[in-house]
């Protein structure tokens, strides 16, 4: 981009901007941009939760006494390797996420990752005494 070019989008957006308030004043003035910021901070707030808990069930007795996690018990290496596995996870669904959204529809992308994320939690509690 040259000079001229950067300047027209300069006086663009404060053309835009004009009359409106902008960083965290704006947010909390817009109800709509506010509950999308909030929206988005529980998608946050969700996989941190997902990431303590899972780091707790690694050391419940009931987890480690377990024969059929008796190598995630003792093999620190395949312990760190579970652990490093959900944030790949996250990261695959997010990227598939778009593909979803543009062939199916906003509504059933988010449907189906729900139903996913629900059908985790139930098969995680079945597993676990």
């Amino acid at each position: 981009m040259n000079q001229a070019e950067v300047s027209a989008l300069a006086q663009r957006r404060e053309k835009l901007a004009a009359g409106r308030r902008t960083g965290v004043e704006g947010l909390v003035t817009n109800p709509r941009l506010l509950s999308i910021a909030l929206v988005a901070a529980l998608g946050g707030l969700n996989y941190g939760y997902e990431q303590g808990s899972y780091a707790q069930v690694l050391v419940m007795p009931s987890f480690t006494n377990d024969p059929r996690f008796s190598r995630i018990a003792t093999d620190s290496s395949f312990k760190g390797w579970t652990v490093s596995v959900l944030p790949l996870g996250g990261w695959l669904g997010a990227l598939l996420n778009g593909y979803f959204v543009g062939r199916f529809g906003r509504r059933w992308a988010i449907s189906a990752a729900s139903f996913m994320c629900v059908l985790g939690g139930a098969l995680h509690s079945q597993l676990l005494p």
